[in-house]
């Protein structure tokens, strides 16, 4: 599509979609979610996304927040430890032993952090 210009961790470009239910002329439902454009690749064994190589950068995050019992569910818990995981050069918020609400994804797009959930 003209004009698109994909996500990445440089470069985050988001955009709004909005879908909504109609059924007789009504809304029954409506949904505006906020994303970003990437495709992902292997070639040999280079990874890439968006035709480019990346290497992933990654500090392990499980359920470590001193300041609360568990995992935050507030974006700004994501937003402030994607910003400072990116101050320090990481590219990637990994996982273990949990996937992350929603509000840790909808941070990761903006601050330009890539998201590994648990796979086990």
């Amino acid at each position: 599509m003209p004009g698109i210009k994909p996500w990445s961790p440089d470069d985050p470009n988001l955009y709004v979609a909005e879908v909504e239910l109609v059924h007789r002329n009504k809304v029954w439902d409506r949904l505006t979610r906020r994303f970003g454009l990437r495709q992902w690749h292997r070639e040999g064994q280079a990874l890439k996304q968006n035709g480019r190589s990346i290497y992933l950068r990654a500090n392990c995050r499980s359920s470590h927040y001193p300041n609360q019992c568990g995992v935050p569910l507030d974006k700004k818990a994501y937003l402030d430890d994607a910003r400072r995981m990116k101050q320090l050069g990481f590219n990637t918020m990994k996982f273990l032993k949990m996937a992350p609400p929603m509000t840790c994804y909808e941070a990761a797009d903006e601050v330009g952090m890539i998201v590994s959930p648990s796979t086990d």
